[in-house]
């Protein structure tokens, strides 16, 4: 199961952490997860000794997606995270996508997962953000169409090495490829 929280940063597994001490009077800090069902969100950061009233008024929203992905890995999981997180939005924008050029196609290993898209700087350049949502580091081979390269880019999308359809991704590295159509300048 994928856990999803959008509202409440504060989680906790298995048992909720108290104030009790150990024999020196120092707080007694986990050490280990044993595998558990139990989860508990913490709706406020009022639980610990900090700067906050222990109450606050009003209503708040607190939304949870909870989502099986039986043995689909942890491109599954970052993929439910990602749909919950930035829903995807649907808008009249075909003629100008079209008119921009649309991105040319990009067929990425399994465990890698792009998160992000949107024209670059040039006529024909697309940054795509790919993530490795796998414990294995990922070689693979990226066919692109005749004409089109693949470069290594900044978040500002220079041109950086130039991959030659080769991808590299540590297990959970993220990185911006740079996508050229045709023959940018």
């Amino acid at each position: 199961m994928a856990w999803v929280t959008l509202d409440a940063p504060l989680a906790e597994a298995g048992d909720m952490t108290d104030e009790s001490k150990d024999e020196r009077g120092g707080r007694i800090w986990r050490t280990a997860l044993e595998p558990t069902q139990a989860v508990f969100s913490y709706a406020m950061n009022n639980y610990w000794h900090t700067n906050y009233k222990a109450d606050q008024e009003g209503r708040i929203e607190l939304r949870y997606i909870v989502e099986p992905h039986e043995g689909e890995g942890l491109e599954a999981v970052k993929r439910i995270g990602l749909d919950a997180e930035q829903p995807l939005l649907a808008a009249e924008g075909a003629a100008a996508l079209e008119s921009a050029g649309a991105p040319i196609p990009l067929t990425l290993p399994p465990g890698v997962v792009a998160t992000s898209l949107r024209p670059g700087p040039g006529e024909s350049a697309w940054l795509v953000r790919v993530y490795n949502a796998s414990e294995e580091t990922v070689e693979a081979r990226l066919p692109l169409p005749a004409g089109a390269r693949v470069f290594l880019s900044d978040p500002d999308g220079s041109r950086g090495k130039d991959l030659a359809g080769r991808l590299s991704l540590a297990p959970f590295e993220t990185i911006r490829l740079r996508l050229e159509v045709g023959n940018p300048k």
